[in-house]
């Protein structure tokens, strides 16, 4: 019997890893949460987070260096304008006080750079080599003229938590954060002004895949406009957890990552969405594409994962391609999980057994008719992989228990 769960375990491994071949788990080295990617390049990039860890990879995400920050600080962004000089904002545990670094060296070596202002910094973003923005708490919004050595802060408007930022063009940029705090400046920050989002909850990030269509996310929130801000609509993500962070690849493809782990593709500019398995259930903060279908996520526990392949599922066939496949859905599941033949195969008794990662079988049931409602709500949360037999065929396919 032990030789059996052993062989289904190494079965079901294998099994696993063409099934979220989508998105590859990466080893960072570190179980720190990680709030922040950024890459230069196809191979070079960064990722930051808890207790002042930065990250550093040189091979595309195969291995991460770790860099001494000199801070114990929680970072939350990082960004870099070429291949030597980068930035970072972040705040202490309290979110009290705010932390910039730079680095002249590709990470060599950090300096702490003096801002003037003790809020918690979110975000930062360069324009350029020299220009630059910091925003945080308190509604703080400072630029710099001269690559960091000066700060002068602009008026925001507001005194929220400002989280996000995303520049369309040189001097015209959106913040967002919370209360639903959305801003707007067409000259480079000397003026802001505030947009009605028509919500009052956080925002927490924000993209436009041109200088009118931008999409904000949130508390369990996505808003999208075409007129450059002026009006918002509200895009429901069949999701209630918060969205982390966006991604666009080009004007209809883009991505959303949620606190829960989830993964969401839209390629018709936001209209519909699938959801994509991530191999965790714990947050994912930041996502980052180096060029189309390649991109990274980090989340915590030292979470990184990368898709070459846009997050597609490869899938799992024994059958012919040009047959109906069964569907389970909701996928994610919580307490019922459907299985829906959908005329994979007809007038067959079928036999359907659930295993978990350990190869162990939980659940074993023969149907007939085509939708069957399995209740899931004693299963530990987790990535469980469902075996349809007849006899002639066998069918993997693979759900996710929140």
């Amino acid at each position: 019997m032990k030789k059996k769960l052993t062989l289904i375990a190494i079965l079901l491994i294998g099994i696993l890893k063409i099934a979220n071949a989508q998105w590859i788990p990466l080893n960072s080295g570190t179980t720190n949460t990680l709030c922040s990617v950024y890459f230069v390049d196809t191979t070079i990039g960064y990722a930051v987070g808890a207790r002042g860890t930065i990250l550093k990879t040189t091979n595309a995400g195969a291995s991460w260096a770790p860099q001494v920050s000199g801070t114990n600080f929680t970072l939350n962004s990082v960004q870099f304008v070429n291949n030597y000089i980068g930035y970072i904002a972040g705040c202490d545990s309290n979110a009290f006080l705010g932390i910039l670094l730079k680095t002249t060296n590709g990470g060599a070596t950090w300096t702490t750079l003096q801002a003037g202002y003790i809020y918690a910094m979110y975000a930062v973003h360069f324009t350029d080599v020299n220009t630059g923005y910091a925003i945080g708490a308190g509604g703080v919004i400072l630029k710099t003229n001269d690559g960091g050595t000066n700060w002068t802060p602009q008026t925001s408007g507001t005194t929220m938590f400002l989280k996000s930022m995303f520049f369309t063009g040189v001097d015209t940029a959106f913040v967002v954060g919370d209360g639903g705090t959305l801003l707007k400046t067409l000259n480079g920050g000397t003026t802001w002004t505030q947009m009605n989002a028509g919500v009052t909850f956080s925002l927490l990030s924000v993209y436009f895949t041109d200088k009118d269509t931008g999409f904000v996310g949130g508390s369990a929130l996505l808003l999208k406009t075409v007129d450059g801000g002026i009006t918002w609509t509200y895009h429901d993500m069949m999701n209630s957890y918060d969205v982390e962070d966006l991604y666009w690849e080009t004007a209809d493809t883009g991505y959303t990552i949620f606190y829960n782990g989830v993964i969401s593709k839209t390629i018709d500019g936001g209209t519909n969405w699938v959801s994509q398995p991530s191999g965790t259930m714990c947050s994912l903060n930041s996502i980052y594409f180096v060029k189309p279908k390649v991109g990274f996520i980090v989340g915590c526990n030292g979470y990184i994962a990368k898709t070459i392949n846009g997050g597609e599922d490869v899938g799992i066939k024994e059958i012919a391609s040009n047959k109906s496949e069964p569907l389970l859905y909701p996928n994610p599941a919580k307490d019922k999980l459907t299985i829906d033949l959908n005329n994979w195969i007809n007038n067959k008794t079928i036999s359907i057994s659930i295993y978990n990662l350990q190869g162990q079988l939980l659940f074993q049931q023969t149907i007939k008719q085509r939708q069957t409602e399995l209740y899931t709500g004693s299963f530990a949360k987790g990535m469980y992989v469902l075996k349809f037999k007849t006899e002639d065929t066998i069918i993997y396919k693979k759900f996710l228990k929140e």
